[in-house]
């Protein structure tokens, strides 16, 4: 705190209370008037205006205004983002009450001091309040905006995530659908291929061939007509080409992979052995 003038500051005045007597406020101060008391007692107490005396009764008040004061490198690294909302609370304490003391506590410290004074020791105290709560305050702020920064970084990285989540989602589910129409193709396939597919071990129908059924009454032995055998004995020249790549029985699997392979293999041995007829 600083004054316009430059009087003499003098040490805060005590003013006394009389409860028994009401009386008007004293014209030199701000002072609220007292109410009247049984006990008619005076009970002394500090005030928190800030006043010069005149050099005469027609001068015209002092005036007094905030003035910075400079916080030492302690008192600024004790205030750190981390803690800074903490710090703020405790500077400003829990009430007004608690707030005079602290006041007092300074102000008493500052006139007590090697140090020369400027001004009044309560001003000097209400200054460096005031720039221990701005510094918390700024230090508050700084945190709260670097939290926020994260936050928002952390957002946009989450929906940046999710987008790609969702867009791998929906290939996957294409691709899915479009591998179940194959796997229903093929089996259908698999399934017309065995309809059409006659033993290798058994005779092959010939068009126009009648078959004659033999009595119940004739011996199991007596067989009038003579299968018609199909040879599938590979011949020599295709017989290295077929050892070289086997193709493997096939058991029903429902692996695309495996069909695949196995229809493959099929399809490469009949390529090879051209001498077969088609019931071979």
């Amino acid at each position: 705190m600083a004054k316009a003038s430059e009087s003499t500051s003098r040490p805060l005045a005590t003013i006394p209370e009389d409860y028994g007597v009401p009386h008007s406020p004293d014209p030199n101060n701000n002072a609220s008037p007292t109410d009247a008391s049984p006990g008619g007692s005076h009970t002394p107490r500090r005030s928190s205006l800030f006043f010069q005396p005149g050099n005469g009764a027609d001068d015209p008040p002092t005036q007094w205004y905030c003035s910075n004061y400079e916080l030492t490198a302690y008192e600024k690294n004790a205030i750190t983002k981390d803690n800074s909302h903490a710090e703020l609370l405790t500077i400003i304490t829990n009430s007004n009450e608690e707030l005079q003391l602290s006041l007092d506590a300074f102000a008493d410290n500052v006139a007590s001091s090697f140090e020369p004074s400027q001004g009044d020791p309560m001003a000097t105290a209400i200054d460096h309040k005031f720039e221990m709560i701005r510094y918390a305050a700024q230090k508050a702020v700084e945190a709260f905006d670097e939290q926020v920064a994260v936050l928002e970084a952390e957002k946009t990285h989450h929906d940046s995530v999710v987008e790609s989540l969702q867009t791998q989602l929906s290939a996957a589910e294409k691709e899915n659908a479009s591998l179940l129409n194959s796997v229903k193709d093929l089996l259908a396939k698999v399934a017309e291929l065995r309809a059409q597919t006659t033993t290798m071990a058994g005779s092959h129908p010939q068009a126009g061939t009648a078959t004659t059924k033999r009595p119940f009454t004739s011996p199991p032995w007596d067989i009038t007509t003579s299968p018609q055998i199909v040879d599938i004995t590979v011949p020599k020249a295709y017989r290295m080409q077929v050892l070289a790549a086997p193709v493997t029985a096939f058991e029903g699997s429902t692996d695309v992979e495996t069909m695949y392979t196995f229809l493959k293999g099929v399809d490469h041995h009949i390529r090879l052995i051209r001498t077969f007829n088609d019931t071979q």
